[in-house]
């Protein structure tokens, strides 16, 4: 019986579920991830949930919007 990743993944990338079955793990994964995102982009509540999962991750402060932030407040550099 196959899972529901199996299933998501089979209908992502047109692959048989026993084609799945067979993947490198690193191929799976990534397939696994692909289709995860492709299906959260369906939903306007999904892509809302992958915005914020990017702006978490992001390590670099965006120095544009701080400035931006700093003019619109009336604030110095």
């Amino acid at each position: 019986m196959a899972s529901s990743e199996e299933k998501a993944i089979a209908d992502y990338s047109g692959l048989t579920i026993k084609e799945v079955q067979d993947l490198p793990m690193s191929l799976f994964l990534l397939y696994r991830r692909d289709a995860w995102i492709r299906n959260n982009m369906k939903t306007k509540e999904g892509q809302e949930f992958l915005k914020a999962l990017w702006r978490l991750n992001q390590t670099e402060p965006d120095l544009e919007a701080v400035h931006r932030f700093k003019t619109e407040r009336g604030g110095a550099d």
